[in-house]
């Protein structure tokens, strides 16, 4: 697809949510001409879109980056404890940018890119946003797989909701973190992520979930798109073959 039709499809997306006053969330569309899967990746600040444009060819999806967001509330379940503890709590709005996000920013970007119904979507989160898309999946049906980067499950009662809100889902889950991950903070509501991360994806596996869980070198997500290249790896294990 040329520059100048991603260049209108995402200018159609822009104008479209600004029209229901979403000016602050940026979205950004690479399309895959031929493919009916969309990943959807939340992320904290806006990736290239070159970067996008060779995932998408590489891994043959439609991608759809949303950012601007409200990170500590807009991803957060219910209220918390931030960390640190001397920030404001996290809201807990997740239950309304979902709506959000299925109600308006999806049906904008594949109107926009010219998907039909039939679409397979993938929801891609990291550190918070991977704590929203296992929420996400457990309330909603609008996803078929999610994928998940340094997920914050040390967030508090995540663990004690999921093993009672479980419920069986044909899609996969996919998740990640960084081998050194929880070693090397000093707050200790990090220490065990590692042992949470298992956790959950034993909670899905349990429920006949399709869920598996991968370490990659280093810490934490950063840089992230090594982090997300390596996620949409799992996802698209036959990409290039």
């Amino acid at each position: 697809m040329n520059t100048s039709t991603i260049e209108n499809i995402n200018k159609e997306i822009e104008k479209n949510l600004g029209h229901q006053h979403l000016d602050d969330i940026m979205v950004i569309a690479s399309p895959f001409t031929g493919s009916s899967k969309v990943v959807y990746i939340l992320t904290p600040t806006a990736i290239p879109m070159a970067t996008l444009q060779q995932w998408s060819a590489h891994y043959r999806c439609n991608i759809v980056e949303v950012s601007g967001f409200d990170w500590d509330n807009d991803m957060t379940p219910w209220s918390a404890t931030n960390v640190p503890a001397t920030e404001p709590p996290f809201a807990g709005h997740a239950a309304s940018f979902l709506h959000l996000l299925t109600d308006h920013i999806v049906p904008e970007a594949e109107h926009a890119m010219g998907l039909s119904t039939d679409t397979e979507r993938t929801l891609l989160g990291i550190s918070l946003s991977g704590l929203f898309a296992v929420w996400s999946w457990m309330t909603d049906d609008c996803f078929t797989n999610i994928g998940s980067i340094s997920g914050s499950f040390w967030f508090d009662n995540f663990i004690d909701w999921l093993q009672r809100h479980v419920i069986h889902k044909s899609g996969m889950a996919r998740f990640s973190l960084g081998a050194l991950e929880g070693s090397s903070h000093g707050n200790p509501r990090f220490a065990n992520v590692q042992e949470q991360t298992r956790e959950v994806v034993d909670i899905l596996i349990k429920a006949g979930i399709d869920a598996t869980f991968t370490t990659n070198p280093g810490d934490y997500f950063a840089p992230i798109a090594p982090r997300i290249d390596s996620m949409l790896s799992l996802l698209f294990p036959n990409a290039g073959k």
